[in-house]
């Protein structure tokens, strides 16, 4: 005798597991307090793209996302209590946003060293 499940909805409205019968359990849904601790190491994207050019700006998406997915990971984990996951959230979108900064900073440092003629004003 074989049993179908299927798995329905997505990352942004939760995770359901569907029966033969049609009832539904629900494997995850974000709360809007998660949705917000996920989307903040984002932020730094929009000051890489606006201020940093496309070094800074790929950087910042790359570092941003990243970031976002380990957050959701983290709130998702039902080991750890709220309050610590809240804190680790914060810490790890400040650490990775000051991450692609550093290394934005270095790579900016090494051009205007490596060609001071093409930026007069830094030299």
């Amino acid at each position: 005798m074989s049993h179908v499940l299927r798995l329905k909805g997505s990352f942004l409205y939760g995770l359901f597991i569907q029966f033969e019968n049609g009832t539904e359990f629900e494997l995850f849904k974000n709360k809007w307090y998660e949705w917000i601790l996920i989307c903040l190491p984002m932020v730094g994207i929009l000051f890489g793209v606006l201020f940093c050019g496309g070094i800074g700006g790929g950087l910042s998406a790359l570092f941003g996302f990243l970031a976002a997915f380990i957050n959701a990971q983290i709130l998702r984990s039902p080991k750890m209590p709220l309050a610590l996951r809240v804190f680790l959230s914060l810490l790890l979108a400040i650490v990775f946003n000051l991450i692609w900064f550093g290394i934005y900073l270095g790579i900016a440092t090494a051009l205007v060293m490596a060609y001071p003629e093409l930026f007069p004003y830094y030299s």
